[in-house]
C-alpha cells in the first residue's frame, strides 16, 4: 500500500493518523512542516522541511545589509514555520522584526495588514534609512492582491525592498 503524489503539509496532516494505522506509506514532495517529522511514521517526504527556508531567507537578509523587517505571513502551516524560524534566526543574527502581520487564507482586502505594516516600518525608516528595512513576506499568489492594494493608496512601503519565500518565486501572477 503505498500513496505518491502532491500533497501538502495540510493535506498530510489530515491522513497521518490513518496512514500510519494501516502501515500506508506515502510519499510526498510538497509537505513542508518540520513539525510532521515524525521518528518511525509512514510519511516519506524527500524534500528539505520549511525551517532551513527560514534559515537561509534569514542569512539572504542579513546579506542584502537589512537590519529592520517587517514580515506578513499567509496563516498557513508551511508559512508559519518558514516565518517560526526565520524570526529565531534573523533576531540571533542582530536582526530586528518590527511587526509580524498574519492574515487568514482567502483573505481579500489587505488594507488593516498594509496600515500596520506602514505603521511598523515607519519609525525604523526614519531611524536607519530605508535602505535597511525591508518587508518579508511568506504568502502565496495573494500577494498579488497585497502589492495592488499598496499601489492604489500610494503606501510608502512600496518605497521598501520586499522579499520573501518561494511560493511566488517567478509566480506570473505577481510578475504581471
Amino acid at each position: 500500500k503505498v500513496v505518491v503524489g502532491l500533497l501538502d503539509s495540510a493535506d498530510t496532516r489530515l491522513i497521518m493518523g490513518y496512514a500510519n494505522a494501516n502501515k500506508i506509506a506515502v510519499v510526498s514532495s510538497f509537505s513542508t512542516v518540520a513539525e510532521l517529522g515524525v521518528p518511525d511514521d509512514y510519511i516519506f517526504r524527500p524534500i528539505p522541511h520549511d525551517d532551513m527556508e527560514g534559515v537561509a531567507l534569514a542569512e539572504l537578509v542579513e546579506h542584502l545589509g537589512f537590519t529592520h523587517v517587517a514580515l506578513l505571513v499567509r496563516k498557513d502551516p508551511c508559512d508559519i514555520s518558514i516565518a517560526n524560524r526565520f524570526v529565531e534566526e534573523f533576531q540571533a543574527r542582530g536582526g530586528k522584526v518590527l511587526e509580524r502581520v498574519e492574515f487568514a487564507g482567502g483573505t481579500r482586502e489587505f488594507s488593516g495588514e498594509l496600515s500596520a505594516l506602514e505603521r511598523a516600518v515607519e519609525p525604523a525608516v526614519k531611524e536607519v534609512g530605508a535602505q535597511k528595512v525591508a518587508v518579508v513576506t511568506l504568502t502565496w499568489e495573494d500577494l498579488a492582491q497585497v502589492l495592488s492594494q499598496a499601489q492604489a493608496r500610494k503606501s510608502p512601503l512600496l518605497s521598501l525592498t520586499w522579499t520573501g519565500g518561494d511560493a511566488v518565486a517567478h509566480s506570473s501572477v505577481i510578475l504581471r
